[in-house]
């Protein structure tokens, strides 16, 4: 085939976060294409009804970690692949590991996992390939950090069901109760994962190889066979990939007296973060303190620790002229 560098896929390294329905797909394609290694990051074990879509696995596998069971049937597909696995959440898999990647796909089923992921791998310099069901419909976003394609933080087709969650203000009675009542169920079928799983593995292998142009992000619709392809940007003020982030910190307003408590909810509903923890210094500041009392000021900057970010958002507090 013209083109075709076999060298350059049997010497990288994939991550693939979440071997579900994509994930078994991708996975299968991947090694029966030679892949060099194969790094598997899944903490769930087979369910019964993972049977009809997740072709990896068989009922002798039910109860069984994924990411244990899916090695042995990829090793026995293609014993030269070198798979590696980690029965872990990712937010727990060492950071050596992903830069040692030369490309991430994920296949996760929750939003505030896939952003702490697109956060990681902005940070690192290493393309992303995302992808989701949900019934006869299916999507794929292309993310290269450093190109003008958008990060999934700053492009706008974020579930509203999920805006509304993470704009719900943090340490509210409700929290956990809201959290266990809002569980949600993505229903699919096997014949949406065979297309959207192939779709990220054939932009996996233009990445690896330099062929052609990343699809940026592409929706299905099963039921029509109709594939709509977006144009999505970077945005320049996007906290995770825009331009004020490569100057490591953001600058934001506030008011002396204002209580870290107001601070915290302010910065949740403008970045969509779960439950920020703010640190000055080495102290995880006190929620009744005040700005003033936190001796927080332009010259001495706070670090933003949260769920769906996996590095520390730096931001640096200018008082207002009322308030020094």
């Amino acid at each position: 085939m013209p083109n075709w560098d076999q060298s350059k896929i049997s010497k990288a390294t994939v991550f693939l976060a979440g071997i579900g329905a994509l994930g078994c797909v991708v996975t299968e394609i991947l090694v029966s294409m030679g892949i060099g290694k194969l790094v598997i990051v899944d903490f769930d074990t087979v369910e019964l009804s993972n049977l009809n879509r997740q072709w990896l696995f068989r009922d002798e596998d039910v109860s069984r970690p994924k990411a244990l069971a899916a090695k042995e049937r990829l090793k026995v597909l293609n014993p030269s692949v070198d798979v590696i696995v980690f029965n872990q959440k990712i937010e727990d898999i060492p950071e050596s590991v992903y830069s040692s990647c030369d490309l991430v796909v994920s296949s996760l089923d929750t939003f505030e996992a896939r952003r702490w992921l697109n956060s990681m791998c902005v940070h690192e310099g290493i393309p992303l390939i995302d992808g989701g069901l949900y019934q006869f419909f299916g999507h794929v976003q292309v993310i290269i950090p450093g190109s003008d394609l958008a990060c999934l933080e700053c492009q706008p087709l974020i579930p509203e069901s999920r805006l509304q969650q993470v704009c719900t203000l943090p340490g509210e009675p409700r929290r956990k109760e809201r959290e266990e009542t809002q569980k949600e169920v993505f229903p699919s079928v096997g014949t949406i994962s065979a297309v959207i799983g192939g779709i990220m593995s054939q932009e996996t292998v233009k990445l690896l190889i330099g062929l052609g142009t990343p699809i940026g992000y592409l929706f299905y619709d099963g039921l029509s066979q109709e594939f709509t392809k977006i144009d999505l940007k970077r945005r320049l003020d996007c906290f995770v990939c825009g331009e004020r982030w490569k100057l490591d910190e953001l600058r934001y307003f506030a008011e002396g007296d204002e209580k870290i408590s107001e601070l915290k909810k302010r910065l949740s509903l403008i970045y969509g973060l779960s439950d920020p923890t703010l640190i000055v210094g080495t102290k995880i500041v006190d929620d009744k303190m005040t700005i003033t009392e936190a001796e927080i000021s332009e010259h001495a900057p706070i670090f933003v620790i949260d769920a769906t970010v996996a590095k520390p958002i730096r931001i640096r507090v200018v008082l207002t002229p009322d308030s020094v």
